[in-house]
Order: structure tokens, then C-alpha cells, then sequence
């Protein structure tokens, strides 16, 4: 028979047991009963993760955190790009948002049992949690340092300072490397790999690698580390000390966390002290305060019986920290039946870090003891329904995208007869992000030289602008209200030749490769401009020549007034080896057969003629010193008249 009549109602504790004490004279006494411990251990999801999804650029994007709520897709996940829902606000699409999976503890794991037609959401208030489960006289504390890769990479690259290795000079693997050798080979032998893993994480510096599809590679590095977390239950007496001493060692990968939470448990640890009396036993100590769902009154041969538990839902807690440290604590996500395997929240800002907690919710039976304080009614035993959330794993996803802009594409020129300037066009790479704002146009007057910025043209509606990742100067930047991709080079005449080339940048500073290069000129026989492919796009800003549309050596040498050629073979390096050690042969040598053929044509009578160059290698190698005989080239050659 289901009773709320009673005004309070305690759990029930293990029978006090007596002991006996020996000494002089011997008695038998019952101690006085110990302050209980509390512990709930509840199975946990299987390694919950968590992704950033950015589809496309809306100007609010990092000033709004949308008011759209989190939803629970049956579609696969692919298909939520420009994916359309419908809500309070019509249809509209999801320009981004953070997909949250989590998997189930197992195969095992039974959905079913008690709890049915009970809501989470309805009953959020009545929620326990297993880290702070207990009675009054204890507090929980839980961290998860879901920054230690930070943490750990901040360290070991001091230690490499400290240790006088070059950074600057030397790769973080070599870093890493020149550690280990420094390691116990012994005692640490299987952590070396670890370390050079740890010291060339090259994210924590800002860099980021893409494939070929234009998605960001992820870095398994630490991956495990972030999800480490540690719960203990603390008595209030002694909390403020215990935190206190966790917080006095920087080197601690809790110590910022201990750091702040030190004056709340000064003040918990203060309170409980001034209330209690040494030698005497509080009912606090003992009292776990809980909200029921259903309190059913029980018969004494219906007690101290094993008792169910099931799961029902899930709690997923939601903190915003923004890019200056603040942090906010945002609505949870609630979901009332555990068949849900993915869980999208699209009310995120662009730049922002947001940590979530997925928790299982559990309905759990329990034994209490209701006590009316009146003493008007007499004690009952009774049976409670209560909820009780897992301690739950913290994950963190940044809200950015990495992803630069592709370059843009069909580049046209034209000359402008009146006043001799060149007129650049140029189109917008396929850009289903939206998030292109800037276009840069370069010049340079050779491949020997590097660009330079002619113009910036700047048409980013953004509320609030992200900074750019590069210091361009107030004059180059031209302020647009709309793109127009048109530029105008009143530096160019017809007696000069240059290669131009355009880069997108995007809203969040991120650039592209350049554009396909031209080099450009005017033909004033012919009265129209000469347009040279000097590269095609994708080379990199700080390797414009990486992709030149040049040949590495010259086809072909003019010469005048020459009776007689000599051909000179003079390598650097008499042998190329590969990293086994065998020989690359990089130049052919036969001295039998010709291996390479010179072509010599005179123009003026119209005739060629066609040399064979035998490369014979003579290479002698002594057992003392390493002496060589430069290979001879033997050349026939004939005389021309």
C-alpha cells in the first residue's frame, strides 16, 4: 500500500554489531555505531564521444546558440548535412551541431523491468546522483581532466626546454626521441613509443592535417586519457583539509579543478565543524535524503529481500565555456527511453567548447524506515522507487571547423584599352560551408620572387568577425558590402610581365591555396594580352612554386658561333643509397650502348644531327679509403661544316 504520510524517510542501515574489548577487567560493551557509507556503482554507457558538425555560415553564428533543442535522428548521421527538420519554428536547416553517440554498456545491458511510464523529464527534480550519494554528513567530489593532452604535452615540451634541447631546431619527434635516450631502458622501456607520441602531438601547437576529402584527421593521441575520471566521498570534517593539500601541488593534473573547488569545502568543512560535537553522534550522519516516486508500505516477511533496479533514460549535462574561460551551465538534455543511440544539440555557438556528461537515469528499489517526528504515527517500513543517475564520463567537443576553402577557379584577364590596366576576374570555388568572406588578390613579377599582396577584398557580414590569422595592412583591405570579383592592376603596362594569382579566405580565418597561376603580358604585335599557365591551383601560400608547370631541366640551349661541344658529367655524390642501404642507380651508365642523345640543329641551314653519349661508371672503391674514379663520357661526336 503506497504512504506519502510520513515526513520523513531514511534508508535503511546494516544492523550495528558488538565487539568485545579486552584489557583489565575484561567487559563486553557495544560500540557506538560508525557514520555510514554510501556507495552506488551503476554500469556506465560504453565509451561515449561526441563531434562537431559545422555545415554551413549564418552571421550569428557565434553570438546565437540557436533556440532549436536537441532531437534524436533515425537517419544516418551522412545525411544530417543540410538536413531539414521540422519545429516550433518551421522547417529550417541545422547550419551546425554537435553529434553525441552513445553506445550501451553491452550486449547485455536489459532495457527493461521497472520504470514503466515514468519520465525523466518529468521528474528531473527528484533525480540522486551515484558521485554524491550519501548521507548528510559526507560530500562527493568528481573530476575529469578532459584537457590532459594539454596538460601532459605543456609539460613534457617544458622538459625538453629545461633539459636544453633546441625546439626551435629540432622536430618535436627528434625532441622526443633525445628524451628517451635519457629514459631507463630498463624500468621504462614499452612508455618510449608513448612519449614520442605524447611530444609530437602536433595539435596542441595549432596545426591540423586534412585528407583529401577536406575532412580534418583526428589525432588518437591521449584519446583514452580524457576520459579518466576520479570520484571519491569526502566527510565534511575533514574536506576543506583534503582539498586543500590536493591543491598545493601545480604539477597535479587536477590542480586547477582542486584550485577552485577549495573555498566551497573550506566553508562545507567549516560548517560541519561548528555543529559537531566530539563524543556524539548526529542523525545527520546517517540520513540519506531522497526524493521518491512511489513509497509502498512493506510487512516485516517482506524485508531485507534482494531488490530490482532497471534503467529508464538518460541525463545528458551541457556546460558552455567560452574562448575567454567563462563558463556556463546550459538546460541538460533529457531522454526519456534509452533506445536512442544519438543525440544532436544544435543549440551551440561557433568558437565555444562545450563539455557533456551523458548519464543513465535508473529507477531503483531500496528498503527505508518512515518516521513521522510528530511520534503520532509509528514507524514503517516501506518500500521506495527512487532515481538514481550514473556518474556518467565527460566528453568535450570544440565548435570549430579547420577545414580551409578551396582556391578559386577561372581566373580571366583583360586589358583595358583606354587606360592599359589589367582587369583580374575570378569565380567562387564550390563552397557548400557559405563561409568564404575574404578574396586575396598576389603578384609577383617571376617564379624567383615571392607574391605580393595587390588587395584584400573584404565582404564578411558576420555580427561579431573572428580574427584573422594573418596582419594584412588597412590599405590593401576594400570593404564590400556584396562580393565582386573584379580587380583592377594599374601597375601593369605593356612593356611588363607578372603572375598574378587570387586565395579565398574564409570566416574564420582560415585560407586557401592558391588559385591557378598565370603569368601575364601584352603582345603588341598581335594587340592582345599573352596568358601562361605557370601552375595549376593548390600550391600552398608558403610554397607558391610547389606545383610549377615548368620542367626541371632546359629541352633545349641556344648557342652561336661554336665549332666544337664538350660534355662534362660531374656529379655531388658518387652513389645514392636507399634507407636499406642498396644503391639507387640514378644515373643510367652502359658503356657499350648510348644512354642519352644530344640533338644539335642548325637553324640556319636547316640540318640536325644526333649525338650518342656512353656513360661508362669506373667507380673503384679501395678496402682503406674510399677513392673514385670520376665515370668517363665517351661522346662521339661529328664535325659540322
Amino acid at each position: 500500500m503506497a504512504s506519502n504520510t510520513a515526513e520523513s524517510i531514511v534508508l535503511s542501515d546494516q544492523a550495528v554489531e558488538s565487539v568485545q574489548y579486552y584489557g583489565s577487567p575484561i567487559t563486553e560493551k557495544s560500540t557506538y555505531p560508525s557514520s555510514m557509507v554510501s556507495q552506488v556503482d551503476l554500469k556506465e554507457f560504453g565509451n561515449p564521444s561526441a563531434r562537431f558538425i559545422y555545415n554551413f555560415f549564418v552571421p550569428d553564428e557565434n553570438i546565437n546558440n540557436a533556440s532549436e533543442t536537441a532531437f534524436f535522428p533515425t537517419t544516418n548521421l551522412e545525411s544530417l548535412r543540410y538536413f531539414y527538420y521540422n519545429n516550433s519554428a518551421g522547417s529550417s536547416a541545422i547550419p551546425r551541431f554537435v553529434e553525441i553517440d552513445v553506445p550501451l554498456p553491452g550486449a547485455s545491458f536489459n532495457l527493461g523491468g521497472l520504470g514503466s511510464g515514468i519520465s525523466v523529464s518529468q521528474n528531473l527534480s527528484k533525480i540522486s546522483f551515484e558521485e554524491t550519494f550519501g548521507s548528510n554528513g559526507s560530500s562527493g567530489l568528481f573530476f575529469q581532466e578532459t584537457k590532459a593532452a594539454n596538460f601532459i604535452y605543456a609539460h613534457l615540451s617544458s622538459s625538453a626546454v629545461f633539459s636544453g634541447i633546441d625546439l626551435s631546431n629540432s622536430s618535436l619527434a627528434q625532441a622526443g626521441n633525445i628524451m628517451n635516450s635519457r629514459i631507463n631502458p630498463v624500468t621504462l622501456a614499452e612508455k618510449k613509443q608513448s612519449l614520442v607520441d605524447m611530444i609530437s602531438n602536433v595539435r596542441e601547437e595549432g596545426h591540423h592535417f586534412i585528407d583529401s576529402s577536406g575532412r580534418e584527421l583526428e589525432s588518437n593521441v591521449l584519446a583514452n586519457i580524457a576520459s579518466v575520471k576520479v570520484g571519491s566521498s569526502i566527510s565534511n570534517v575533514m574536506l576543506g583539509e583534503i582539498v586543500q593539500i590536493a591543491s598545493e601541488d601545480p604539477f597535479s593534473v587536477f590542480f586547477e579543478e582542486m584550485s577552485v573547488s577549495r573555498d566551497a569545502a573550506n566553508s562545507v568543512q567549516t560548517q560541519s565543524r561548528s555543529t559537531k560535537i566530539n563524543g556524539e553522534i548526529s542523525v545527520d550522519e546517517f540520513d540519506v535524503d531522497v526524493s521518491a516516486i512511489s513509497v509502498t508500505a512493506l510487512s516485516p516477511g517482506n524485508l531485507n529481500v534482494a531488490r530490482k533496479s532497471s534503467p529508464i533514460g538518460m541525463l545528458i549535462e551541457k556546460r558552455e565555456i567560452s574562448p575567454d574561460g567563462n563558463i556556463v551551465v546550459r538546460d541538460p538534455i533529457v531522454v526519456d527511453n534509452l533506445t536512442v543511440r544519438k543525440v544532436i544539440d544544435p543549440a551551440v555557438k561557433y568558437g565555444y567548447t562545450y563539455v557533456y556528461v551523458p548519464r543513465i537515469v535508473y529507477i531503483v528499489e531500496c528498503e527505508a524506515v518512515a518516521r513521522d517526528s510528530t511520534g503520532q504515527i509509528a514507524d514503517q517500513a516501506c518500500l521506495l522507487e527512487i532515481l538514481i543517475a550514473s556518474r556518467g564520463t565527460a566528453i568535450s567537443v570544440s565548435c570549430t571547423e579547420t577545414v580551409p576553402p578551396p582556391p578559386p577557379y577561372d581566373l580571366r584577364f583583360n586589358r583595358d584599352d583606354l587606360t592599359g590596366n589589367l582587369q583580374i576576374c575570378w569565380d567562387f570555388p564550390p563552397n557548400p560551408q557559405r563561409d568564404i568572406k575574404y578574396f586575396q588578390v598576389f603578384r609577383r613579377d617571376n617564379i624567383e620572387s615571392p607574391f605580393r599582396l595587390l588587395a584584400m577584398h573584404d565582404f564578411n557580414d558576420a555580427y561579431s568577425r573572428m580574427p584573422l590569422m594573418e596582419n594584412v595592412p588597412g590599405k590593401r583591405i576594400v570593404r564590400q558590402q556584396i562580393p565582386i570579383n573584379v580587380f583592377d592592376d594599374p601597375e601593369f603596362s605593356n612593356d611588363k610581365k607578372f603572375i598574378y594569382a587570387v586565395v579565398a579566405v574564409d570566416a574564420h580565418g582560415y585560407s586557401s591555396s592558391y588559385s591557378a597561376q598565370f603569368e601575364i603580358s601584352f603582345d603588341r604585335f598581335k594587340g592582345r594580352l599573352n596568358r601562361i599557365l605557370v601552375s595549376r591551383s593548390g600550391a600552398p601560400k608558403a610554397y607558391p612554386n610547389f606545383f610549377l608547370n615548368l620542367d626541371t631541366f632546359v629541352d633545349a640551349a641556344k648557342d652561336s658561333n661554336s665549332t666544337r661541344m664538350r660534355v662534362f658529367y660531374d656529379p655531388e655524390y658518387y652513389s645514392v643509397r636507399d634507407p636499406d642501404d642498396n644503391i639507387i642507380n640514378v644515373v643510367k651508365t652502359d658503356s657499350t650502348n648510348p644512354v642519352y642523345k644530344i640533338d644539335i640543329l642548325n637553324t640556319d641551314l636547316q640540318q640536325s644531327q644526333t649525338l650518342n653519349v656512353n656513360v661508362s661508371d669506373r667507380y673503384i672503391e679501395s678496402s682503406t679509403t674510399a677513392q673514385a674514379l670520376r665515370p668517363a663520357i665517351q661522346a662521339q661526336l661529328s664535325t659540322f661544316s
